[in-house]
Formats: structure tokens, sequence, C-alpha cells
């Protein structure tokens, strides 16, 4: 996986986006799209490694699996979530991203705290659009994020 060298500027301007997701397959995919669609992209391989980078600012918005062995998805945004209360910090968008699409997923996924959710596999437009809505970068950023 290439090493992304606009991480410090997207950084700056708080459009990086912090992918955790612990199936490395998943974690490909989904970096190579919010590449196509002009994202910089950290990765985390789980919810703990996720939280460090959360803590180490930066972050524009998350992208989390839920499911995942050891701090889930669910807990990392409960946890961030009693942080941006405790401390005042403002709201970081965490969009689910599972492949559980039972019942109830979703309202799971809302009840801990995420402000979105998608279902895997995710098709690249519907991710636009939610990108978009969340955590918009103008069309020019884009446009040099992928010259």
């Amino acid at each position: 996986m290439k090493i992304d060298t606009a991480t410090p500027t997207a950084d700056k301007r708080g459009s990086l986006i912090l992918l955790v997701d612990d199936h490395p397959i998943n974690r490909v995919v989904l970096f190579k799209q919010l590449d196509v669609l002009g994202y910089a992209v950290e990765i985390a391989a789980d919810g703990r490694q996720a939280l460090d980078k959360w803590k180490a600012g930066g972050v524009g918005a998350i992208i989390t699996d839920c499911h995942m062995p050891g701090l889930s998805g669910y807990e990392l945004t409960r946890q961030i979530r009693a942080s941006e209360a405790a401390t005042g910090a403002g709201h970081i968008p965490i969009i689910a991203c599972t492949a559980n699409a039972l019942g109830g997923e979703a309202e799971d996924c809302f009840a801990a705290g995420m402000d979105d959710y998608l279902s895997k596999p995710i098709g690249l437009q519907r991710l636009a659009e939610k990108l978009d809505q969340w955590l918009p970068i103008t069309a020019a950023v884009r446009a040099n994020r992928q010259a």
C-alpha cells in the first residue's frame, strides 16, 4: 500500500479520513476507493489503534468497521463521544461500515453515537455521497489529489 504524502496537508485542513477495519482486504479496497475520490487516508487495523490516532489529532472523519476483536467500532465510537463530551472537543463524523446487514444493525450504530451507516460491499458512488455529506472536499483539492 502506498504511503500518502498528502496526509500532513490533509491534517491541516481537517480532511484526513481515519479508516478502521481489522480485515486486510477490506482495508485495501476502501483505501483505494477513498484514494480515487481524492481523500487522504490513514489506516488503523483495530479500534485501539484508531483511538490512539484520533487522540493524536488531525482526523476529519472516521470510517469504521463495527465488529472487530478487542475494541469494536461501537466501543471506539462510545469512547470518542465520551471524550468529546468531557473535553468540549468538536464532534467528529463517524461512519459505520459493516458487512452485517441484518435488521437493527443501523440502529445499533446510531445508538452507539455513529453519524451514518454503510453496508459492505460499498459502491464508489454511495461512498462519495456519504463523504460529500460529512467531509466534503473542494473540487480543486480533489483534482490535486488525483493528479
